[in-house]
């Protein structure tokens, strides 16, 4: 997580994404909570890390999807949070998503 924070290429951020996305379920659902906050705060990374926070939320659980709209949705329901307007699109993104997955079950 430290790399994918400090990083500013986006091509070792997809590197890096990439291997995280080979790790189990569990790893993943323990780092949700940083992901969401990268793709949040990360203006030069964000579409690689809320991609990868989407496709991570439809290709495993609905939980996971479910937890990252509860993450992102504290920052976008916040008046005073600097990234406010990116959370709340974010979460958009992530609840048409749910909703996608939920028509094809």
């Amino acid at each position: 997580m430290r790399f994918i924070n400090e990083t500013k290429s986006p091509a070792v951020m997809d590197y890096l994404l990439n291997k995280l996305s080979k790790e189990p379920t569990e790893t993943l659902d323990f780092y949700l909570p940083s992901l969401c906050y990268l793709a949040i705060t990360k203006s030069h990374c964000f579409i690689n890390i809320q991609n990868f926070v989407e496709d991570l939320a439809v290709k495993n659980t609905e939980n996971i999807c479910l937890r990252s709209i509860l993450l992102v949705s504290a920052w976008a329901e916040d008046k005073d949070a600097l990234y406010r307007l990116k959370a709340k699109k974010f979460v958009d993104t992530l609840k048409a998503e749910v909703i996608g997955f939920d028509l094809t079950m």
